[in-house]
């Protein structure tokens, strides 16, 4: 956490030095208040995380109290629940109580640990930052210098809490308005957070690689708005890193994982990951951990240790898989800014918090969520804007796509005009002459189309210039890796949903036929799709699909589609879904034990598993022995599609989900990348089927004579808006092209 003052979570280290002066009687006799204490720790620590501070404080009152009592006024488990309860008091505001516990803290870890050791330095960090709250900036600059010092020594130069140290200097040098001085600071401490963040991100699960970012996005919030503060290339290289950084770590550390980099080497490549992993294992436990029992020298010994063996490993690696080569490679403005090609502009949104330096309290330190947008060309200076505050622009984005969801809505430019003074125009000094737009979008601006915005002209931006999405600027560095070019091809479409109820048989059709249903609570029915049958029979002889791989009525179903692997080309053609939250009881959706992430309301629904695909069967929830006919995106995400160059999704609402911020669209979009795909082309609304239908045999064959993919799509779009009865972006707007824009590659 930013400028953090680390709320603790006590250990019994007075219990133990009981135990070892034989006095066992004593500790018995202080049990049941040790174990009293400990819990209310637990709750403390559980609120003020919940940022419920004021219903922490009494309880960390009563839990200080029978510490005190148990194990006196001068041990260090002592001193961690005075700590607690300074942080709480500094959290609400009242610094004249939080100052004179913060001293005590400082006072018995310099006499019980001594003067060198890390938590002595934590005592001081807190101290300063305490100082810094209140204005007394002289007081705070040398403790958070002693900080830092006692952490480079005791800890080294590349520890996360060195990293913190930098950066807290660097927050008290700006608020001091020195920002030139703080500019170093912030790159000193990037630099050693990013290194650590390459190699923790590497192993464990989702659900702790998130709570590892969270720590971190707090820092990019704030390097953002020191970037707008002082201009010049410096500090726009430092935001833009910070965001290029940031964005898309976790979906990037999942695709790739130690699991898939095995694929990618030869068996004796397996046996160094496995202990590159156990390693990396064994750096972040210790460091997360702390010194504990370990003396400070002998603490570091063994981070330096673990550190040069995981660099020995790397680099023999590295020599052994280009794939691994990649990952390990560190990010810079100039291998992302090398990998652009000429001609085309890198636009990096994100959504961030203002942070003000010299706010007093943690509510009043960040503003209200805002846009920024960094541009990046081949060649050239970086460019940033901070766009606008993000309630209005989100405000604009829900009546847009509300516009672009219904042919029948005539106000849709004017709402196109309004999104694209506010996301457009403030760029355009640094997109001028662009043939080609890399969008990287953040938060809501993940769920509509750029190519339906204006230009200076009022023409839709897809006939102006070409447009591709990332998840991040990142995903540029994977997409020169070889890729191995199979000839196979797959299509799946007209599934048989087996009988629909008489509800939705005799429901009122919408405007035309659509790839997907309103879903109720009543449970999914799915009623056939026409077109779908249609555009396999068009795509069949175009794309040479053997008679194996058209998979229609009862062949298609999730099994088939769970046994491909990685065919070059995979088209789905069916009905697609989104649920909002506790639109189904969990209970319609069968579990997959894929991810970790805990989705809040009643129902608790995976977002993973409330988006996904209709299969043969669905009606009945039931295909062959094992499927229920859905293919949620969780199952998608454990599918090996590794060597498929691009996957279409035509069905609908495929490209939307929950929103994460720094992290994309977590839903199908998520999980064909995790699943190994280069590129993917998917909906963002329902869609019209017979349109659907034309726009997809146009696409493939644009493909098939050379076009790149996102090129070809934009060609069969610009072809579909000229047209009298489907020039309304609806019709042709809803589909977007994800990934690697290029040619797909011959096959072998």
């Amino acid at each position: 956490m930013l400028g953090s003052t680390r709320i603790l979570r006590w250990l019994n280290i007075g219990l133990v030095l009981f135990y070892l002066l034989g006095d066992n009687s004593v500790a018995v006799a202080q049990q049941g208040s040790i174990e009293e204490a400990e819990a209310l720790n637990h709750q403390v620590v559980d609120l003020y995380q919940q940022g419920r501070y004021e219903e922490a404080i009494p309880r960390a009152e009563r839990a200080l109290a029978i510490q005190e009592k148990a194990l006196g006024p001068e041990n260090p488990a002592t001193a961690s629940l005075l700590n607690n309860l300074a942080v709480l008091y500094h959290a609400t505001g009242a610094y004249g109580q939080a100052e004179p516990l913060y001293k005590r803290v400082l006072a018995i870890y310099g006499k019980a640990l001594g003067p060198e050791h890390p938590d002595t330095a934590m005592a001081l960090n807190n101290l300063a930052l305490q100082y810094q709250s209140t204005g007394a900036y002289g007081k705070a600059e040398p403790l958070y210098k002693r900080a830092l010092a006692i952490r480079e020594k005791a800890l080294g130069p590349e520890h996360p809490d060195t990293a913190r140290s930098f950066n807290n200097l660097a927050l008290l040098r700006w608020a001091m308005g020195d920002v030139v001085a703080a500019l170093p600071l912030f790159e000193r401490g990037q630099a050693i957070e990013w290194k650590n963040a390459e190699r923790f991100l590497r192993t464990g699960s989702e659900s702790r690689k998130q709570a590892y970012l969270q720590q971190l996005r707090g820092q990019t919030s704030a390097v953002i708005s020191f970037s707008l503060v002082l201009s010049g290339r410096r500090t726009t290289t430092l935001g833009l890193i910070s965001v290029l950084q940031t964005k898309g770590r976790v979906l990037d550390a999942m695709l790739d994982s130690i699991g898939r980099l095995r694929q990618s080497v030869k068996p004796s490549g397996r046996t160094l990951l496995d202990k590159l992993t156990a390693l990396a294992e064994q750096q972040s436990t210790l460091i997360h951990r702390g010194p504990g029992n370990f003396p400070a020298d002998e603490y570091r010994r063994r981070l330096q240790e673990l550190s040069s063996k995981q660099e020995q490993l790397e680099t023999e690696l590295s020599k052994r898989s280009a794939e691994f080569r990649q990952q390990v490679a560190p990010v810079t403005l100039a291998v992302v800014q090398a990998a652009i090609p000429k001609g085309a502009a890198l636009v990096e949104w994100y959504r961030y918090e203002p942070f003000d330096p010299k706010a007093k309290n943690q509510q009043s330190r960040w503003g209200k969520p805002r846009y920024v947008a960094y541009v990046l060309r081949h060649e050239g200076e970086p460019g940033v804007v901070d766009v606008g505050d993000a309630e209005s622009i989100e405000h604009l984005i829900h009546d847009f796509r509300t516009g672009l969801s219904n042919p029948t809505h005539t106000y849709v430019k004017d709402v196109a005009k309004e999104l694209s003074d506010k996301l457009l125009k403030p760029l355009l000094p640094f997109l001028r002459n662009s043939e080609r737009l890399l969008i990287s979008p953040d938060g809501a601006l993940n769920l509509f189309p750029v190519a339906a915005l204006l230009d200076e002209q009022g023409r839709y931006l897809a006939s102006k210039v070409g447009i591709t999405y990332l998840t991040g600027g990142r995903d540029l560095l994977r997409f020169g890796l070889d890729s191995i070019a199979k000839d196979d091809a797959v299509v799946v479409a007209d599934p048989d949903f087996g009988p629909t109820t008489a509800l939705v048989a005799q429901a009122e059709p919408s405007v035309q036929p659509t790839r997907s249903l309103d879903l109720d609570r009543r449970g999914m029915q799915f009623k056939p799709l026409s077109g779908t049958a249609k555009e396999a029979v068009a795509l069949q002889p175009l794309l040479k699909i053997k008679d194996g791989n058209l998979l229609t009525q009862a062949q298609a179903t999730e099994a088939r589609l769970k046994q491909l692997h990685g065919p070059r080309l995979l088209h789905i053609a069916t009905h697609g879904f989104f649920l909002r939250d506790n639109e189904l009881p969990a209970a319609v959706l069968k579990p997959v034990g894929f991810s970790q992430i805990q989705v809040a309301g009643p129902v608790g629904e995976n977002p993973l598993l409330r988006s996904g695909l209709a299969l043969a069967g669905a009606n009945l929830r039931r295909s062959g022995d094992q499927d229920d006919g859905i293919l949620t995106a969780a199952e998608v995400a454990q599918m090996d599609l590794r060597g498929t160059q691009l996957v279409v999704l035509s069905a609908c609402e495929t490209g939307v989900g929950d929103v994460q911020n720094g992290e994309g669209v977590y839903g199908l979009r998520r999980a064909l990348v995790l699943a190994g795909t280069e590129s993917q082309v998917t909906s963002l609304w329902k869609v019209a089927d017979e349109a659907t239908k034309d726009l997809m045999v146009d696409y493939y064959q644009r493909l098939l004579k050379g076009e790149g993919r996102s090129q070809a799509l934009r060609n069969a779009q610009r072809t579909m808006m000229k047209s009298k009865d489907r020039s309304h972006p609806y019709y042709w707007a809803a589909f977007v092209p994800i990934g690697d824009w290029r040619p797909l590659a011959k096959s072998r």
